[in-house]
């Protein structure tokens, strides 16, 4: 066993096992935050990303955020994080020296992104508040576009996606919803 000390008032929000594109090596992404009395949203967050090798936990590489991260899902080869009210999609990027995380793009317009869900190119973010949205990265143009979402504010938990058109929601009054995405509107 082995274990890695956060700092001071961090704690442990999200984590995620995946590789990087370029990188067969099996990485576990860990997503923090800075918990604070006086805040009412964690401004100051980090991703650890660490490599096992003979039992011990290694730090590989680290990123500070701009808040909490809540949730991690891998997307084509890159780190999707939901940071407080966006999303953000970071690059794995080696020297011959060292390995990093560098930010690609970002969306914001959420109230609290609580959990991120990807397949293949879509992304499915579940926000506290506007419930559901659906997204596509187009990763040539370094974008996070919005393609669909459902409009009934709802105080959302969890969601996950089942195909590219077909998703599944639950919110805190007990509720569990399921989308189709509508593929024949423009």
């Amino acid at each position: 066993m082995h274990e890695f000390e956060l700092d001071d008032a961090e704690q442990v929000s999200a984590i995620m096992s995946l590789t990087f594109e370029g990188d067969d090596t099996e990485y576990y992404a860990v997503g923090t935050a800075f918990v604070q009395d006086e805040e009412s949203e964690p401004s100051v967050g980090r991703i650890l990303v660490f490599e096992v090798k003979d039992c011990q936990l290694l730090l590989v590489t680290k990123v500070n955020v701009h808040g909490a991260v809540y949730s991690i899902a891998p997307v084509q080869g890159q780190l999707l994080a939901a940071i407080n009210s966006k999303l953000e999609i970071f690059r794995w990027q080696e020297s011959k020296d060292s390995k990093e995380l560098v930010s690609v793009c970002k969306h914001s317009g959420h109230v609290l992104t609580l959990e991120v869900k990807t397949r293949g190119d879509f992304i499915m973010s579940v926000d506290l508040m506007k419930s559901m949205s659906i997204y596509v990265y187009d990763r040539e143009k370094e974008t996070i576009s919005e393609i669909a979402k459902h409009l009934y504010q709802c105080w959302s938990s969890c969601g996950t996606m089942l195909s590219d058109d077909l998703f599944l929601q639950g919110d805190t009054s007990f509720n569990l919803m399921s989308f189709r995405r509508n593929t024949e509107t423009v």
